[in-house]
């Protein structure tokens, strides 16, 4: 099925009982209960259209994700840098492919993991997400203190945070 610009794999499944839109690696998939009329499946998409653009951006194709190689040598130049100025150390630095966050920070190790899918990103957007990483060092949570820290250290996050999650 296609919609505007997108091309929406639809499955038609009998114990579904509502409109479920996924995307996964890239593909865009919806789940319709039997009998659902298409004007009703017209208007779910177009409620959902900025979902869809986000989701795309969030969880691409295997393919369309930038070379991981570049990712770690951007980081790698930006972390000792990032590190220094805001006086925390992480103990090691992680990649793996995650579907909901860009990224994670264990503040009891130290730890922290970086999302496979940010190769490919504007480099001020993996910055972004490694400073939001390393201020967890600092706050261990998103409280007021936390946003107070990642402020001082990065005055445009909010404008980066809105072009990484597509809403810019």
């Amino acid at each position: 099925m296609r919609y505007k610009a997108y091309e929406i794999k639809v499955t038609v499944r009998k114990n579904c009982r509502n409109l479920v839109l996924r995307c996964r690696d890239g593909d865009l998939m919806l789940s319709v209960p039997p009998g659902v009329p298409s004007e009703r499946i017209e208007a779910f998409l177009a409620s959902e259209e900025g979902w869809m653009r986000s989701a795309l951006i969030r969880n691409p194709a295997p393919g369309q994700m930038g070379d991981p190689a570049e990712l770690k040598a951007l980081v790698a130049r930006y972390l000792p840098v990032w590190q220094e100025r805001m006086g925390v150390e992480a103990s090691a630095l992680r990649y793996r492919r995650m579907v909901s966050k860009w990224g994670s920070c264990n503040c009891r190790t130290g730890v922290i993991t970086l999302n496979m899918r940010l190769a490919g990103q504007e480099d001020a957007l993996v910055e972004y997400v490694l400073v939001h990483e390393l201020c967890h060092l600092l706050q261990p949570n998103h409280s007021p203190a936390f946003y107070e820290v990642l402020s001082a250290m990065m005055p445009d996050w909010p404008a980066r945070r809105r072009r990484l999650n597509g809403k810019a």
